[in-house]
């Protein structure tokens, strides 16, 4: 994977969305009733138009910490783009990226998680080792998924979305 100043923030992003979510959901919430008063409640032009603002600022400004997150990140790796390179084995994976070489045993993984270009491989809650889909080789994506899984004893999920959120909703519903 080219670990660049957009893969990283969706990297960020990702970790974000998956460990940061009941505090992302307080934040939607009150921004969305912060715009609802300020529209549906009778007050004063200057407090509707400060709660309008407050709240389209709280919702645009969801990935804020995340972006600054990455933005260290790349900061810390010199501002340019790095080639990371995967190798499996029988009990750990191995990372190569520039001069940095990391590894992790399955047996440390917490969490897999996918989005339609990316896999996420979560060591801890606050970071996580990011692969691209379309790169994985010799083997599919979906041989390296199952390969995990069965290494880690863990199932994959999802990034969270709204979108996704309200499919699951709609699944559950039908069984």
């Amino acid at each position: 994977i080219k670990y660049d100043k957009a893969s990283i923030f969706q990297l960020a992003k990702t970790i974000s969305k998956t460990y940061r979510l009941p505090l992302r959901i307080i934040v939607f919430i009150t921004g969305f009733i912060m715009i609802f008063c300020s529209l549906f409640v009778s007050m004063g032009s200057t407090s509707s138009l400060t709660l309008l603002v407050i709240g389209c600022l709280l919702i645009t400004g969801l990935d804020t910490p995340a972006r600054r997150r990455a933005l260290l990140s790349y900061n810390s790796i010199g501002q340019h783009d790095i080639i990371g390179k995967y190798s499996f084995y029988a009990n750990k994976f191995i990372l190569t990226a520039g001069e940095q070489i990391s590894e992790a045993e399955y047996s440390k993984i917490i969490r897999l998680v996918e989005d339609d270009e990316h896999l996420y491989i979560f060591t801890d809650r606050t970071s996580a080792f990011m692969l691209d889909k379309a790169s994985v080789k010799p083997h599919s994506f979906k041989d390296l998924m199952r390969f995990l899984s069965e290494n880690t004893g863990l199932k994959w999920s999802s990034v969270f979305s709204l979108f996704t959120f309200r499919l699951n909703i709609v699944k559950r519903r039908a069984k």
